[in-house]
């Protein structure tokens, strides 16, 4: 039963439509297990395309590891415009502490990423206990399929939702752009909001005033 289930869920999400049309999406991926990243990031590629992402604005970037993958998503987010980022990898457990440290290191970066830039960044990493499982999960066997198809899909419809975010609303910018001024574009920023802000201020003034006195 639970395995019915399983193939309902994924059947579902595979037949999902998106469209992709405008959209600028990034591929980070790791060079470690070459063989199953591959087939994940053409996955994912090929899905972006056929959901009307042009060819030139999918981004594909390399890196070292698993580990370098949250470093990479914040540097492709601040250095063009990018509407979602999908970060694959493969880790395999071995016989150290290895494999957990770098799961939780990567999965507590990835969401640090989209949290303070605004943009999705996509946990395309397999965490694994085996080469057959990922092989599994990257399509290279009867057993399972290719969750590349997945993440494009995912990553297509959380651009949308940014999208539709920025439409109304206080802008999702990355904190290190948000300069002091814009908060004043900001319609959460009222006149009472200023009003409250130069009242502590004038406490804080007066409480530190008072204090110097009294030393």
């Amino acid at each position: 039963m639970p395995g019915a289930i399983k193939q309902q869920a994924l059947a579902a999400l595979s037949s999902r439509k998106t469209d992709g049309t405008g959209l600028r999406v990034a591929i980070v991926h790791a060079k470690w297990n070459i063989e199953v990243v591959g087939a994940l990031v053409a996955g994912c590629k090929a899905e972006l395309l056929r959901a009307g992402v042009a060819e030139s604005d999918v981004v594909v970037l390399e890196v070292s590891g698993a580990y370098e993958l949250p470093y990479a998503a914040s540097r492709v987010i601040a250095s063009q415009k990018i509407d979602a980022v999908v970060c694959v990898g493969c880790l395999i457990k071995g016989d150290t502490m290895h494999f957990e440290y770098i799961c939780e290191a990567v999965t507590q970066g990835i969401m640090r990423v989209q949290l303070d830039s605004g943009v999705a960044v996509l946990f395309g990493v397999l965490t694994v206990l085996d080469e057959q499982q990922a092989k599994d999960r990257a399509g290279l066997s009867d057993k399972g399929h290719n969750h590349g198809t997945e993440w494009a899909q995912t990553a297509v419809e959380m651009a949308r939702l940014r999208e539709d975010s920025l439409k109304g609303g206080c802008p999702m910018r990355p904190r290190e752009r948000l300069p002091y001024h814009d908060l004043t574009a900001c319609p959460f920023f009222t006149v009472s909001t200023w009003l409250h802000i130069a009242t502590i201020s004038a406490i804080g003034f007066a409480a530190a005033a008072i204090a110097k006195k009294l030393a």
